[in-house]
């Protein structure tokens, strides 16, 4: 009888331990989904900025710089806001009249590869495996 209760004590430790690596791995995945969509946003906002920079020589909202770089200080390291600081500093010599659409988006362009490295979501979810083998014939 003692037998038992050992073994379904081991048993039911085994399975809150896998109760709760399972709860573990689901956070850390929420928590990878997260950080790359708001790094992801940051891109486009700055790839906006630098389309509009290059097409209309001028930036709708001047002001969306300054937000992208405040977002871009917490989610990447100096190798993306040195040069985001250098094409913020562009952007403002655009708004006083000087014609640097080329030179900031040849500057966004230097910085593609940087960015793949942070958007690059390492960790594959499996509901993205689920929903491939749907779609497929």
């Amino acid at each position: 009888m003692q037998a038992i209760q050992t073994i379904a004590t081991v048993v039911i430790a085994l399975l809150a331990a896998s109760i709760a690596s399972g709860q573990w791995w689901t956070a850390r995945q929420k928590l990878v989904l997260d950080l790359f969509e708001k790094r992801f946003q940051v891109f486009m906002d700055l790839r906006t900025l630098a389309s509009e920079a290059l097409q209309l020589g001028k930036v709708t909202n001047p002001a969306s710089i300054n937000e992208v770089l405040a977002r871009s200080q917490f989610l990447f390291d100096s190798d993306i806001n040195t040069p985001l600081k250098e094409i913020h500093n562009l952007l403002g010599e655009l708004e006083m009249g000087r014609s640097v659409g080329p030179e900031v988006a040849r500057k966004f362009e230097q910085m593609l590869p940087l960015f793949q490295s942070y958007l690059g979501m390492h960790q594959k979810l499996p509901a993205l495996r689920v929903l491939r083998s749907r779609r497929a014939p």
